[in-house]
C-alpha cells in the first residue's frame, strides 16, 4: 500500500486534519500565483503610475503581481531630457502597444467573467514597455537651408 497523506490520515482517523492541511497549502499555493504586470523600462526615462505607488525607473524591469478585482492604476511613461515619450512597444501579450498616451489598466470589470478570472489566477506575463526617441536638434543652418 503507497503511504499517500490520504492513506494516512484514513488510518490515523484524522481527515478533517488532512482537509485543513489540503486548505491551507491550496491558500498558500494560490496567494503564489498571479499573473504578473512586467514592465521593462529603457534607458532614458521612467514610469509611474498615476496614484504614486509604483516607479520603475531607466534600465529596470519592475514585475507587479495582479492578483484581484481591486487592480487600478494608470501608467505614465516620462522621457528624460532630450528624449520623447514616443508610445508603448507593440508586442505578443503587451498592454496599450502602439498607443501614445497613458495606459490605464484595470481588472475590476473581470468578476463577472470567471474565464477571463481564470487569468488571474494564473502565471502568465504580460507587458507594458515604453518607447523613447531622440529629439532631433535643428541648426540655424537647417531653418536657413529649408527656406
Amino acid at each position: 500500500m503507497l503511504h499517500t497523506s490520504e492513506n494516512v490520515a484514513k488510518r490515523s482517523g484524522a481527515p478533517r486534519a488532512l482537509a485543513v492541511r489540503a486548505l491551507i497549502v491550496s491558500g498558500l499555493f494560490l496567494s503564489l500565483t498571479a499573473c504578473k504586470l512586467v514592465i521593462s523600462v529603457p534607458q532614458g526615462g521612467v514610469v509611474k503610475t498615476a496614484s504614486g505607488s509604483i516607479t520603475c525607473r531607466a534600465g529596470q524591469t519592475c514585475e507587479i503581481d495582479v492578483v484581484d478585482v481591486f487592480f487600478d492604476e494608470t501608467f505614465t511613461a516620462n522621457a528624460h531630457k532630450d528624449l520623447v515619450f514616443s508610445g508603448w512597444k507593440m508586442k505578443a501579450r503587451s498592454f496599450c502597444g502602439d498607443q501614445k498616451e497613458d495606459c490605464a489598466l484595470s481588472t475590476t470589470w473581470m468578476g463577472d467573467y470567471p474565464k477571463v478570472m481564470a487569468i488571474l489566477a494564473s502565471n502568465r506575463e504580460f507587458y507594458l514597455e515604453p518607447e523613447f526617441r531622440v529629439i532631433p536638434k535643428i541648426t540655424e543652418q537647417q531653418i536657413v537651408a529649408d527656406g
